[in-house]
């Protein structure tokens, strides 16, 4: 989203921590549902785990294309990141791109912090994402249907690599916060509650 001039918006709440349960947790989620999952290194460090829920002022939006719309065609339901899931996303520098889910990869951001995350390689000799991308959707493919599969938070150009947050730590985190429990919403009950 591109946001410009004196009175953007609002925060409506936020988080930015690092803890190494993050990705055990998920890792167990993945071992209950009987899917691959990612090794974890026996020095794991922490994952990043931000977010951001903000308010636009609508006067000040430009520079989107619908993703919003596009999504809500295919997306009804949360997948869990395992190694091996195809995946795309639309981003607002690099739009439609497509991935495959690698592994756990120690990633070093710009201000020194080094931290394991969950990895996309961009497929065809093509990055995943670029500057401008973060906060896109992940989507998992699948069939019969596509499912959300995580946040983009970060790529390394070099190395044609994204780092993604799972949708459903990103969940739990957010119903920590407001202390209420959020789900994904099944857009089919919401289409049938407002006819």
């Amino acid at each position: 989203m591109l946001l410009s001039g004196s009175k953007v918006g609002t925060v409506v709440g936020g988080s930015f921590t690092h803890d190494t349960v993050f990705l055990q947790d998920h890792n167990e989620e993945l071992r209950s549902q009987g899917k691959s999952q990612f090794v974890l290194p026996e020095n794991l460090k922490p994952t990043a785990l931000d977010w951001l829920i903000f308010q636009a002022e609508p006067s000040r939006i430009g520079g989107n294309f619908n993703m919003q719309a596009r999504i809500a065609e295919h997306i009804r339901r949360i997948g869990y990141l395992a190694p091996g899931n195809h995946v795309f996303k639309f981003g607002r520098t690099t739009e439609l791109t497509r991935g495959k889910v690698s592994a756990f990869v120690l990633f070093k951001w710009e201000f020194d912090e080094t931290t394991h995350e969950i990895a996309v390689v961009g497929t065809q000799q093509l990055p995943f994402a670029r500057k401008g991308d973060s906060g896109a959707a992940i989507m998992i493919s699948s069939d019969p249907e596509d499912l959300m599969g995580g946040i983009l938070i970060g790529a390394d150009l070099y190395a044609r690599l994204a780092v993604v947050t799972p949708f459903n730590i990103l969940l739990q985190s957010i119903s920590q916060t407001f202390n209420r429990q959020f789900k994904f919403a099944d857009l089919a009950d919401m289409e049938e509650s407002e006819n």
